[in-house]
């Protein structure tokens, strides 16, 4: 019974580790995604809409998810329609795993992105 246990704790263990890290991934994808879509509405009624309007919105972003192993960016870009569409991408990359490589290749950071279109329409304003 000892030598099975041997066996199979440290499995158990990588198991459990990456369960943990898996929720931690989720949860923080949750965060992003209610924090980014804040963060672009109210950039939508702010009326910047190039450069300065995205470094705007991933500073809102960052201060309210406020995580250190998240990188955070956002993209923009007008639509057909006239609208403009704002892409938010994090990548989570947990400080245990910087630098870290299985056979050779390194771990890249887990990523997500969240898609939004508004519409740049303001009452009053005549484009």
């Amino acid at each position: 019974m000892t030598v099975e246990f041997a066996v199979v704790f440290p499995v158990l263990l990588m198991v459990g580790f990456i369960s943990v890290n898996a929720f931690v991934f989720l949860g923080d994808c949750a965060a992003f995604d209610i924090v980014a879509r804040d963060a672009i509405r109210l950039q939508a009624d702010d009326g910047q809409h190039e450069a300065q309007g995205c470094v705007e919105i991933c500073a809102r972003i960052e201060k309210g998810l406020s995580m250190e192993h998240e990188a955070v960016s956002v993209a923009s870009e007008r639509t057909a329609a006239g609208h403009i569409r704002y892409v938010a991408r994090t990548a989570f990359s947990p400080p245990f795993l910087k630098g870290a490589q299985v056979f050779g290749v390194a771990v890249p950071p887990l990523e997500h992105e969240v898609v939004f279109v508004v519409s740049p329409y303001r009452a009053g304003v005549i484009a």
